[in-house]
């Protein structure tokens, strides 16, 4: 990657030094990272596991984001990690409109300053080819290459929406490659968002359970924590399942309707509003003017530091839909 002679590209190289010993090495490695980036071009699922290194992580105590500190690698890996941060559009997951050929013939094209760089760019190549080989021995293990799985099929149909940044009523869609067990495969609609923190809502997580089994459950964390009032505001709502909210606090319960009316309703979308007055809301059942089908319940939530969710965003992790 990167193979150069001084600020000229290395294809015109190569055709000047065409029976040199140099311009052999350098068509040889052309044609191994060329060939490596097709075949991963050619297997979504097999790009899809060549996640890039994350520079960077949010501290929670001071509630900031911080570079991680160079671990002491060269820079000729800090070169090849570079194309491959590319290859994941700046973020840490692959995304399936990069092609990894089209990098790596960007890449032999760009100008280098000296012989000493040049050689710099040579051992990154190196680096980068050993790193595309290792991910085809690993995708042959996996099988990923053997057939076209459902996981390419996946990849392939994932349309990325238009880059923007969090707001409340807004919808977050966890990347596909997304591995982390609370947040895997997660819809969220952000419900509060400002500079201080944002709040959300897993909205897609049902759990096998009803406001009735919570109701009649002692045990449970949430049932301790109801009064007398808030019990009987439930009582028409028994048949409701319960969705779980987030890992947050899960002895909280969140309601979305679509219900201005109802006392103690925040708008959160055109047609969403988000908490209401239990009692107000039995009112309005009991009498025809709410059907009861129409709130959802939410155990636990998600919740963002300052800043913590917009960096997650520009990392990836998080695909923003449109209000």
């Amino acid at each position: 990657l990167g193979l150069c002679e001084q600020h000229k590209p290395v294809q015109a190289q190569v055709e000047k030094m065409s029976s040199s010993a140099q311009g052999k090495v350098v068509r040889s490695f052309y044609r191994m990272v060329i060939r490596a980036a097709k075949q991963h071009d050619s297997f979504p699922a097999l790009k899809g596991i060549l996640a890039s290194q994350r520079t960077r992580g949010y501290d929670h105590e001071n509630q900031v984001w911080v570079n991680w500190e160079d671990s002491g690698g060269s820079k000729e890996a800090a070169i090849a990690a570079s194309y491959f941060s590319e290859l994941n559009g700046g973020g840490v997951f692959y995304l399936p409109e990069v092609s990894a050929a089209k990098i790596a013939r960007t890449a032999f094209r760009r100008p280098c300053e000296s012989e000493e760089d040049f050689d710099m760019h040579l051992d990154a190549a190196t680096k980068a080819i050993r790193i595309l080989e290792q991910n085809l021995t690993k995708g042959k293990k996996m099988g990923v290459m053997e057939r076209e799985t459902e996981a390419d099929n996946a990849l392939r149909k994932y349309d990325l929406v238009p880059y923007k940044s969090p707001q409340a009523g807004c919808v977050l869609l966890a990347h596909p490659l997304l591995q982390q067990r609370a947040l895997t495969r997660s819809v969220i609609l952000v419900v509060q968002h400002d500079e201080e923190s944002s709040f959300g809502l897993a909205i897609n997580r049902r759990v096998p359970l009803t406001i009735g089994n919570v109701l009649d459950s002692y045990e449970s964390d949430l049932n301790r924590e109801l009064s007398t009032k808030v019990r009987d505001g439930l009582s028409v709502f028994r048949d409701n399942v319960v969705f779980k909210g987030g890992d947050v606090a899960l002895e909280f319960l969140s309601i979305l309707h679509p219900y201005p009316q109802l006392q103690g309703a925040e708008k959160v979308a055109e047609g969403l509003y988000w908490k209401c007055d239990l009692g107000h809301a039995k009112e309005l059942v009991e009498s025809g003017e709410a059907e009861a089908d129409k709130f959802k319940f939410l155990l636990g939530h998600a919740r963002w530091g300052p800043g913590q969710l917009q960096g997650e965003v520009e990392m990836k992790t998080w695909q923003v839909a449109g209000r």
